[in-house]
């Protein structure tokens, strides 16, 4: 027998090895690409929900001081829960700040938290992260947002610390203006306003000035840090 011959049916018996060894390939790359969809698609939904994370109170945004964060927690379930909200600075993850709160079922909670202040230089947009625990049973569970990160993030406005001023006025109704009428003079709010500013501006500060928001004032006075004048037009404290 001839060598050529003799390699034939070495020829022969590779061709159904190659196939079986692409086929094996095969199935591996599609079990590995189906195995991280298949998994994302069997997590359960999170019996809570995040949402608004933001600065509150009296000043809304971020400085060298601290200040409150509001936020609400929906619960989705149908047991009442103990969630805790866990907040820290980018670079930060040493020191956190949080809150423990209860969710009744099928309810959202809005609330705060006091968050210290971030350690930055320069003013702009600054990114917190949040961690969000379910602590129903007893043990701290990890929510985690849709997605493979393990955090939430969020992006706050910084401000470089100056002196800060603030006016509680009174929520009014437009009136609406009659064809014909004459002009009205200035509204209770426009003149505190106007007299607030004027104040900044013998102080020699900017005309700045910070409207503090309808609703609760913070209830302990660190979340009044920072808050150099606080002017009350309003009887909304009484």
């Amino acid at each position: 027998m001839s060598p050529s011959t003799r390699r034939r049916p070495s020829r022969a018996a590779s061709a159904p090895q190659r196939l079986h060894c692409c086929r094996v390939v095969l199935v591996l790359v599609l079990g590995l690409l189906a195995g991280p969809r298949a998994s994302a698609q069997d997590r359960e939904p999170p019996p809570l929900r995040l949402g608004g994370v933001v600065p509150g109170g009296v000043r809304l945004f971020a400085t060298e001081c601290w200040g409150t964060y509001d936020f609400n927690l929906t619960n989705l379930s149908d047991t009442d829960r103990r969630a805790r909200v866990l907040l820290y600075h980018e670079d930060r993850e040493d020191v956190q700040y949080g809150r423990e709160v209860w969710v009744p079922a099928h309810s959202t909670l809005s609330t705060w938290m006091l968050v210290g202040p971030p350690g930055k230089q320069s003013p702009g947009l600054h990114n917190i992260k949040i961690l969000l625990y379910d602590c129903t049973t007893g043990q701290d569970h990890l929510l985690l947002p849709p997605g493979e990160e393990r955090d939430r993030k969020g992006v706050v406005n910084y401000r470089a610390r100056d002196r800060f001023t603030a006016i509680l006025l009174d929520e009014e109704v437009p009136e609406a203006t009659a064809f014909g009428q004459l002009p009205q003079p200035d509204s209770h709010n426009d003149e505190s306003t106007r007299l607030a500013r004027t104040f900044r501006h013998a102080a020699e500060l900017s005309e700045q000035l910070q409207l503090v928001n309808p609703g609760p004032l913070p209830p302990t006075i660190e979340g009044l840090d920072g808050v150099n004048h606080f002017l009350l037009a309003s009887g909304r404290t009484a």
